[in-house]
């Protein structure tokens, strides 16, 4: 069996980065890699501009007008033929974490975000992270990824943060 990695990526209507996203993922130099972006309520513009791509390692879902996350992502999985498979995101992580919440059964979250200029971190807006969780009614477990300075340090701050945005 080949070490082929289907990477799925969902093209929502914020589609920022988009572009960005799939030049990224045609640049990799691991030569078994197939692409699969899923149009999911894209804006016109980046559905004409992937439609016009043209690479083996590309293979397109068009969804329309209606966004609907979780169905692209089941679409584009029911679609890979790699014995691996990666996602990656390329608009609103907020937007998208707010739609598989209601879904999730654990979650994990980073302190620092990449932003759409390469290079840039941001951090993430832990409140509006815990506000998502409190809407869907989650009662999971929480993981936090903490790639800072020094974690021994910053760890409990993050921490205590996160207990003060779920009213802990």
């Amino acid at each position: 069996m080949s070490d082929l990695v289907s990477v799925v990526l969902p093209v929502g209507p914020g589609a920022r980065g988009a572009l960005e996203a799939l030049e990224d993922l045609k640049r990799q130099s691991w030569k078994e890699l197939e692409i699969i972006a899923v149009l999911n309520g894209c804006p016109k513009e980046i559905r004409e501009a992937y439609q016009m791509e043209s690479s083996s390692r590309l293979r397109l879902i068009d969804h329309g007008d209606t966004p609907n996350l979780l169905k692209a992502l089941s679409s584009a999985i029911d679609a890979s033929s790699g014995k691996w498979l990666a996602r990656m995101d390329t608009d609103d992580p907020y937007g998208e974490f707010e739609q598989c919440a209601p879904y999730a059964v654990n979650v994990q979250i980073k302190t620092e975000m990449k932003t759409p200029k390469k290079g840039v971190l941001a951090h993430a807006d832990l409140q509006r992270v815990a506000q998502i969780l409190k809407n869907a009614n989650y009662r999971g477990n929480v993981v936090m990824e903490y790639e800072e300075e020094d974690s021994y340090d910053g760890v409990p701050g993050a921490m205590d943060k996160l207990r003060t945005y779920f009213g802990g």
